[in-house]
Parts: C-alpha cells; structure tokens; sequence
C-alpha cells in the first residue's frame, strides 16, 4: 500500500513538474497599445482574415490555395522586398513557396526561415 501511494505521489509530482510554466503570470490590466501596436494589430487581423479564415490546400481547395499566396506575396511586395516563388509539383498540381529576404538588423550575418501551411 505504501509502495503504491509513493507512486501516486511521484507520478503527480512528475506531472506537475512537466506542465508548469516557468516564472509568474501577468496580472492585473494591460497597459493601453500605442498607435503603432494598435496599427500593428489591425494589420495582423487583416493577414490572419486574409489567409486563414477559409480552407486552402492542395487537395480540395487549390483556388483559395493560391489566394493565400498572392496575399503573402502581395503583402511582402507592398513592404518594398523582393518577392521571389519557389514553384515545385504535388500530385500533378503545381503550388509555390513565397519568399522574401530582409537583410541588415540587429543580426545580418544569421538566417531566419519563416514558414507557413
């Protein structure tokens, strides 16, 4: 019975040792978004609606497949890069990487890849 309690016991403490999250949550109201978040947050929306708010993929859906990447691509184009495609073949359909390179920063000698699907 001891055994089987101290098993319990340290099955709960492993459980509880792998779920929590590390520091204090925040509490308490947020602090009101200047204008550029509050722009910044619009836009997101928008991207977020644009892209995910209906079904896109290869298999039943390639139109709206394609409306998602050219409002990537479109919207990369807008933030003055250079907009290249990585165009390849799926089952007899072609679809397409966008891609686009942001050069200086912070850290110009790293590479970040952003991807989506």
């Amino acid at each position: 019975m001891l055994f089987g309690s101290t098993l319990v016991v340290l099955a709960v403490a492993l459980l509880w040792y792998m779920v929590a999250m590390p520091g204090k949550s925040h509490s308490g109201a947020l602090a009101a978004l200047t204008a550029d978040e509050t722009l910044l947050a619009e836009n997101l929306r928008r991207h977020v609606a644009a892209v995910a708010s209906r079904e896109h993929n290869l298999f039943n859906r390639p139109v709206e497949l394609e409306a998602a990447a050219r409002h990537i691509e479109f919207a990369l184009f807008g933030l003055g890069y250079d907009v290249a495609t990585q165009r390849f073949e799926v089952e007899r359909a072609e679809v397409r990487n966008v891609e686009a390179e942001v050069t200086g920063g912070a850290r110009g000698g790293e590479v970040v890849i952003v991807g989506a699907h």
